[in-house]
């Protein structure tokens, strides 16, 4: 069972890591951008592309317009177009799903440096998507985007190393590909490094670090941290004791849908108890 729910962890992170490269905004007006996209400007077609997909300026979303303008900037070579263009391939929006046409525009992003294309090309040799399955390069590409900044990567390498998928588990690697991330605001790095800290499990055994980490990612909305965080003011480790402010943040996650927050908040309020007064020594959540 345990396998189980570590493969399912890893596929989680694995579509968090396949997402489009973000562009700005655009200069000038949006009919002056779909001028320029018009006229040949690869620039302009990605934006162009971007809105299409997005649904800007209060626009519903035309997932085969941003399609269309994302093929001309991808044919002109524009990496972050190719990215976002692999993408539609591979979930099948806008265009026919086809995970071969997928690699190809990931290929090509990837060879420009693309660190969006070099993770998402990395996914699909880890998955095995329109490739043979190859761990060995898709860590290879996964690292190399990794070492460049991408915080997806650092999150997927450091789930690759934790839960040994598709070789060994190796917690230290694990927790130095996901303080990585995590100083980078990764909100499921942060949640997992709080627990490594919890439990001195990779990382060294640190209450009051694996409550600051614990709480970076319950800022971001993250209803497991919000339930081991409210765990963690209950019964005073790392932070000074407090069950008000544990039921707040058990509340928090309960609104969020946590099962276990909500049988727990449940629990305590009938028994008007504390919120861990039934909590194991460390949170149990991943």
């Amino acid at each position: 069972m345990k396998g189980r729910q570590s493969t399912w962890g890893l596929i989680t992170i694995v579509v968090l890591a396949a997402s489009a490269c973000v562009g700005g905004p655009g200069a000038g007006r949006p009919v002056d951008l779909r001028t320029a996209a018009r006229n040949g400007d690869a620039a302009a077609q990605y934006l162009l592309g971007l809105r299409c997909e997005l649904g800007a300026d209060g626009g519903a979303a035309d997932p085969t317009e941003a399609a269309r303008w994302y093929t001309a900037a991808a044919t002109a070579g524009h990496a972050a177009a190719q990215n976002n263009l692999g993408l539609l391939f591979y979930r099948g929006v806008g265009v026919p799903q086809s995970h071969d046409e997928a690699r190809h525009w990931f290929e090509a992003s990837a060879a420009q440096g693309c660190v969006h294309g070099e993770t998402n090309l990395g996914v699909l040799f880890l998955l095995g998507h329109g490739v043979p399955r190859d761990m060995a390069h898709a860590r290879e590409l996964l690292a190399a985007a990794a070492r460049r900044g991408s915080v997806r990567a650092q999150t997927l390498l450091g789930s690759i190393a934790y839960e040994g998928f598709g070789g060994t588990v190796d917690r230290d690697e694990a927790g130095r590909w996901y303080t990585m991330a995590a100083e980078q605001g990764s909100v499921t790095a942060q949640h997992r490094l709080g627990l490594m800290h919890l439990r001195g499990d990779g990382m060294p055994a640190d209450d009051a670090a694996a409550a600051r980490w614990l709480q970076a990612a319950a800022n971001q909305g993250h209803a497991s941290a919000q339930h081991d965080l409210a765990l963690l003011h209950a019964q005073g480790r790392g932070v000074p004791r407090d069950v008000d402010v544990a039921r707040g943040w058990l509340a928090k996650a309960a609104q969020q849908g946590l099962p276990l927050a909500q049988a727990r908040l449940a629990t305590a309020t009938a028994a008007g108890a504390g919120p861990g007064a039934d909590a194991p020594a460390a949170p149990t959540t991943k």
